[in-house]
């Protein structure tokens, strides 16, 4: 679905270019930057993440990767916060207030940070890491679809600003009438329940469904608008950039068409370089503290990352058909991941 009229060795759309795209090569005021802003931070207070985990009655639950919770019994009204420690990371952490991105607030010589979390457990490490936004879902493991909204009012009584995804199933992005009126009303209730943005897309014949886009435009005012990563499944992704803009696309989430972003770098290099002046490019699939220094070079706007763990509970009960689902293990996220996410980008890509 990359390959096709459009040739990914071209540089600006409709100008070759034989040379590696300008946008993979970072000025070295950037560098001078960076220094400047981590000597400011220096000197900022640190504090301890603490982690709330979710468990009903505790029975011994344990984190992954040396992170223990210990046995509580029966639980509080209100769940305990566990404090991890070294073992699982966020004993410490940088207090920087998170850069709010929008259209006519791009900051070119450092990327924001989106973290995606799906549960109160990644709410709350979120607003204990600050990144720029979240991307607020449920089922990661499935892509992420929409969440419900007592998760959205929890997430939007905090700082950081959220941004919801509205997807009504998993599967691909072709939807009927009915689901885009759930699109529509799930879109504009989320936006009256305090979130900063909305993450949605379809795809029609193998281009962007702008017609749903400016159904959820309309009813979300002036909030942000990402196009998900329904973008990585149309067919001439450079030639749409200015289309999505002109429906009210704020940004587009893409890995480059592959698996993951850091196997796509030239490609997202080329959005970088035909998207300069209008819609942000923001980076996803497979981002983590190991990688994202190599999606970072590329100019993209903002990286977008899920980093998660396995959290082990008591019970046996299994529910659901898939495949390791229940009770006993489930995904979370992982806040020394997150941490590490944050601070590189901060770093302005330095590992």
């Amino acid at each position: 679905m990359w390959a096709g009229p459009i040739p990914w060795d071209r540089g600006r759309l409709g100008r070759h270019s034989g040379a590696r795209p300008a946008a993979l090569r970072i000025p070295r005021s950037h560098d001078v930057t960076r220094k400047v802003r981590n000597a400011q931070e220096q000197g900022r207070a640190r504090s301890l993440c603490a982690v709330a985990l979710h468990q009903g009655r505790h029975g011994g639950a344990a984190v992954q990767d040396g992170m223990r919770a210990g046995r509580n019994g029966p639980a509080p009204q209100r769940p305990r916060a566990v404090f991890i420690g070294r073992g699982g990371g966020c004993l410490e952490r940088k207090t920087t207030p998170p850069r709010r991105a929008g259209p006519d607030r791009v900051d070119r010589r450092m990327s924001a940070v989106e973290l995606a979390v799906q549960d109160v457990h990644g709410i709350e490490t979120a607003g204990a890491l600050r990144p720029d936004r979240i991307e607020l879902c449920s089922t990661l493991g499935f892509g992420g679809v929409s969440p419900s909204f007592g998760l959205i009012e929890e997430a939007t009584a905090g700082s950081v600003p959220v941004h919801v995804l509205i997807r009504p199933r998993a599967g691909d992005f072709t939807y009927g009438s009915s689901e885009r009126r759930v699109i529509v009303r799930d879109a504009r209730r989320a936006i009256e329940a305090g979130a900063a943005g909305i993450v949605t897309g379809g795809i029609v014949n193998g281009s962007p469904d702008l017609r749903l886009l400016d159904e959820v435009r309309q009813v979300i005012g002036r909030a942000e608008l990402t196009f998900h990563r329904a973008f990585d499944s149309i067919r001439e992704p450079l030639r749409v950039l200015e289309d999505l803009r002109s429906h009210g696309v704020t940004r587009i989430l893409t890995s480059g068409g592959a698996d993951r972003a850091e196997h796509a770098l030239d490609r997202l290099a080329l959005l970088v370089e035909n998207s300069r002046g209008g819609i942000q490019v923001m980076a996803g699939g497979g981002v983590t503290a190991a990688n994202a220094h190599k999606v970072l070079a590329t100019g993209v706007d903002a990286i977008h990352g899920s980093v998660t763990t396995i959290v082990t509970g008591a019970s046996t009960v299994t529910l659901g058909s898939s495949a390791g689902a229940g009770v006993a293990r489930w995904e979370t996220t992982d806040c020394e991941q997150a941490r590490r996410l944050i601070d590189i980008a901060r770093r302005g890509g330095r590992p």
